[in-house]
């Protein structure tokens, strides 16, 4: 479960750093 969890959150930064990356750009 928390291998799961894990993986989950590595998920969904990699859906948030391109937006933390165009953020960081302006």
């Amino acid at each position: 479960m928390v291998f799961n969890s894990y993986l989950f959150f590595v998920d969904l930064s990699l859906l948030l750093l391109p937006d933390l990356s165009v953020l960081l750009e302006y």
